[in-house]
Formats: structure tokens, sequence, C-alpha cells
């Protein structure tokens, strides 16, 4: 807490004053009584030597101003007089033992103010069979931040047998399948997968992959986990382009069978898409983590469906961070996983699994318990509980509704209306036509564009639903329309996405920008940095981009595993850089 210098010289007058028992007024000097008084002092005395340094300062600067009436005897504010010590608080945190007594007054120690802890976590808790070991999780939360040993991890979790066989008491962990052909694939689905009521989803694929660079580079590997068991299908290095399981396709297709995730949608169209394997029973763990979370406030956001990070839920509710390493994350996935490649794949997918039993049975405790997330491709709106006194409230409202009053309700959109125009606008570009259409997006269905008089008298809450237009960055629509530009002048297909066009354009168009920048400019919360840096050198490399060696062999290229700037495709750019920067 700082102090400022007036606060300082008040709180010396204090300490002064109440140790001589005297008030002190600047026209009549320090005034000393003439002996030590009997009576105990109403507080402990304080030691001020151990909170204070001595500073000499003369009475000016001691002097009380008043302004007007609240001036004593006429005394002026510059009046000057003897320089004393004053004590001045010491900025520098003080030692304190926290067994050592507390002085005492009239034989009993003053009372002490009741403060709140600071709540740690313990581990955390769920009904599962297979939980987190005690002894792991708080040796992992003691380890020094960013190593190893800090993160959590799949390997933390064992289940106790308790059979009443010789067996009784032996710890069983997690099992993790590494299946490299379509038959260990269909085996490991048949044994531990079909028939569960929940399953873990994630996918990798490579960094640089293209929608045209095949089915091995977007989908190299996919992780399915149960409490028990998780599941690596390394397809990039299945002998034969026959990829799919049969029990796999049926298990993704099972709406009774929730997969869980933190961003799936995405995971299950890269899925349709190059294995043509349709999902349903899509679980995103980011509703979930809305629902639980806010229902506990008492004045709720209303809620969207915007994705929350894998390491900010885990974090949060199983009180561990998770390792996401940008190098493990932007490995080669195409050859045999090292040992951390498949520690982090498992830990992933095993991930969703725990989060989604903590979460769920934090919902369940909750009074009113809110309603469950549904399954994300039936689009349908997030809700928190509601409790009876509104629901009561809202029914004596209702009953006193005048014939106005109904014209107007019909007018305000309904709460699933409101989630699913809250649910477009997360849909929409931010460039172009961005504001034009939220504003549309929010005008109520019933409501015409000459009815502006009941526009008007809409309800204050009706009117709140309308979200406020994100400003776009400048750089961002320079980027749009160059990229739209470019894409009309190529006579043949644009073979990189989008957003591989708008990061290279960023970054071309502004010297002055890094990837970080570039990172932050394209999305909030920021992208990945190599995400950025994959996108700006997949973008000059496919579709032969002008570019600055220096900017690119030092922002992108020095960023980069050399993994992959060992691949063919980038050769052409790194050896350009090469090649300038040894003349």
């Amino acid at each position: 807490m700082s102090i400022g210098y007036g606060g300082l010289k008040y709180l010396n007058r204090v300490l002064r004053s109440k140790m001589n028992r005297q008030l002190w007024n600047p026209s009549v000097g320090i005034r000393f009584s003439s002996g030590p008084e009997t009576k105990a002092p109403l507080y402990p005395i304080l030691n001020v030597s151990r909170y204070v340094e001595n500073l000499t300062i003369t009475d000016e600067d001691l002097a009380v101003k008043f302004e007007g009436k609240h001036k004593r005897d006429g005394t002026s504010d510059s009046a000057a007089g003897p320089e004393i010590a004053c004590p001045l608080l010491s900025l520098e945190p003080i030692e304190h033992d926290a067994h050592s007594p507390l002085p005492v007054v009239d034989g009993e120690p003053p009372a002490v103010e009741d403060v709140a802890p600071a709540k740690i976590f313990g581990p955390p808790s769920t009904s599962l069979p297979y939980k987190i070991s005690p002894e792991l999780f708080y040796k992992a939360r003691d380890a020094k931040e960013g190593s190893p040993e800090s993160f959590w991890s799949h390997t933390m979790y064992n289940m106790t047998k308790n059979d009443g066989t010789k067996n009784d008491g032996t710890k069983v962990n997690v099992k993790v399948h590494y299946c490299r052909s379509k038959q260990t694939m269909e085996t490991t689905c048949q044994s531990y997968f079909l028939g569960e009521s929940l399953l873990g989803f994630d996918m990798e694929w490579q960094a640089w992959a293209t929608k045209t660079a095949g089915v091995r580079s977007n989908v190299a590997l996919i992780q399915l986990a149960s409490e028990s068991h998780i599941g690596l299908f390394h397809i990039a290095l299945f002998p034969k382009d026959d990829f799919v399981a049969p029990t796999f396709r049926k298990i993704m297709g099972d709406p009774n069978i929730s997969k869980a995730g933190v961003n799936i949608r995405g995971d299950c169209t890269r899925l349709k898409k190059f294995l043509g394997v349709e999902t349903r029973g899509i679980f995103e763990l980011s509703h979930l983590y809305k629902v639980v979370k806010y229902s506990q406030e008492l004045h709720p956001p209303k809620l969207n469906k915007t994705v929350v990070s894998m390491a900010t839920q885990v974090d949060e509710f199983l009180h561990l961070p998770i390792f996401k390493g940008d190098n493990v994350r932007s490995s080669d996935w195409s050859v045999a996983l090292k040992e951390r490649q498949i520690k982090y794949a498992a830990s992933d997918a095993y991930a969703a699994v725990q989060l989604y039993h903590v979460m769920e049975e934090q919902r369940l405790q909750l009074d009113p318990v809110p309603p469950r997330p549904h399954h994300a491709e039936l689009e349908l709106p997030l809700q928190l509980a509601t409790k009876v006194d509104e629901v009561e409230q809202e029914e004596v409202v209702n009953a006193s509704t005048s014939d106005g009053m109904e014209s107007e309700e019909k007018a305000t959109p309904s709460t699933s209306e409101a989630a699913e125009l809250s649910q477009e606008d997360e849909k929409r570009s931010l460039v172009g036509e961005a504001a034009k259409k939220l504003e549309e997006e929010h005008v109520p269905k019933s409501v015409g564009a000459n009815d502006a008089s009941v526009q008007t008298n809409l309800a204050p809450s009706t009117q709140k639903r309308s979200l406020p237009v994100k400003q776009i960055d400048s750089r961002m629509q320079a980027a749009e329309l160059r990229l739209n530009q470019y894409r009309r002048s190529k006579r043949t297909a644009v073979q990189v996405g989008p957003s591989f066009l708008r990061a290279y354009y960023i970054w071309y168009d502004n010297e002055s920008l890094n990837p970080e920048k570039i990172a932050q400019i394209m999305r909030d919360p920021p992208l990945k940095l190599n995400t950025v840096t994959g996108y700006i050198i997949g973008a000059v490399a496919t579709e032969r981009l002008p570019f600055s060696t220096e900017r690119m062999s030092k922002e992108i290229i020095s960023t980069l595993p050399p993994a992959v700037l060992g691949l063919a495709k980038y050769r052409r750019v790194v050896d350009a850089c090469k090649t300038a920067s040894s003349d």
C-alpha cells in the first residue's frame, strides 16, 4: 500500500499525540507532561522502532493547513520552527513471527479482527473410481513453476482395487493404448470405449498442413479417453489408406455417447471433412464451464458460446496447470511418437473426462440446479437456473399485465431468441459489414422498419440485449481488403485459407508489427505465436508471395522448430533467407 507524504505527516501527529497523551497545536509548540501517567493505556503500546525509520523535517512540514474558518489562532501556514525527528513508515517488508504472543493489556490479549484466509485448493474430487493421487498432486503444486513436475497429467490418476482378493489394495493406473493400425484401433474401441456414456476426444495434425495436404497430415492423431483407458490412434502411420475402424465410426455417430472436449466442433468438422466420419453427441466443455461458473454469481452476465481454453479450465477446476508447450504442439506428428508427445496427447483427452465430471458434480450441487448444456450440434442456447422467487414474481407480473403491455412483450425477443442472436453474432465476421449486420440482427423480428414508436417504447431489458459493435482494427480491415483482392485476382484456386492471407498481409504491410502484436490484433485472447508464424510462412511458401528476407529470418524462421523448417515446402523460403544473410 502506498502512503503519500501528507498521510505520513498526519500519522506522525497521531502517534506523537497518543504516545504523550496530549494534543499538539503548532501555535504552542511541543509540550510534555510532568510525569508518566499511571492509567493503563487503552491500546497496547506500539513498538514504533520496528515499523519506522527516522527522518528530520521542520515544523513547517508538519503544520496543519486549514482554509477559512478552520484555521486556528490566526497562525500562518508558513511559520517555521525548530527541527524535530519524525518517524517515517518503512516501505520495506517487515518480518513477523507468527508464533510470537500478542501484547497483553489488563491480563487479556487484545481482540484480533477475523480475516478470511486465502483459499487454498486441494485435489479435485469426483465420484469416479479413478482419482488423483494426493501425494502427486501436492508434489506438483509445490514444484517450481513451469518445471515438468508442476503440470497436471493423466499419470497422476489411479484406482485402488477392492475386490476381496489377494490384489486388494493394489493401485491400478490409467492405461494408454498406442495404435498404429486399423486393426488395433478396432480392437481398442470395442474393448474399452464402446458402451461408455462419455469420452474425451481430441485430435492432432501437422501445424503446417493445408487442405490439399492429405489425410495423414490433416488428421495425424486421434485421441479417445474414458476414465480408465486412453486410445491414441496414429492415423499418419496406418499402413493402408483405410483409416476408420467400424466401431470408432459407430461411437462417434452415437448421440448417446457424449464426446467431450474444448473447441470440439472444429475437430469434428475436420474429422468429417477428411475421414467422412459424422459426429453426434458433441459436448463443448466451455458451455458447462460457463453454466457452473456464472450460476454462482449474484448478477451473472449473459451467456455466450465463446470457447474457454483447456488451460484455463484445468487450472480452475483441476487446480494445476496443464502443459501446452508450443514446441510439442507444433512437433512432427507424422512419425512414431516420442514419450513427451504421448504424454501431451494422452493428457489432453483425459483432461476432458476429468473436467466434465468435476464440473458436472459441481453443477448438481448448485441450488437451484441449472440445466445441463445440450449437445453442441443441436444449436440450443445455454441457460442458467431460475430462482423460485423470480418465477413467482414473473407470474404475478404476467397475471396483471394489460393489453398494451402484452403488445410490448410480443415485440421483445424471448430468452432463446436473444441467445440465438448472440450466437449468430459470434459467427459473423468482424470485418466489412459487421457493424451493419449486428445492428440488423438485434432488431426484434416483429418490429417493422417503420415502427419507430414501438421500438422506442420497448422495455429497458429489451434495449440492453443489443450488443455493442466491436471496433475493428484498421490494419485488420486493410488486410481483409487485400486478401479479397488477391483471391479475386487469382485464376486458379487459392491453396491456403483466409487466416493465412490475413496474417500475411498484416505482417507484410506493417513493418513495425512483429508476430506477437499480430496475434493480439487477429484475436482476443491472442492467437498462439506459432500459429501466426505458421500462417505467415505458409502463405509465403504456398502462394509464392513476396517477403523481406531480413524480417522472415528474424521474426518467423527463428521461432520455428527445425522439423518444420526441414520440410520441402519451406525450402525455397529458408534457402532465400540463407542466401541473403550470406551476401
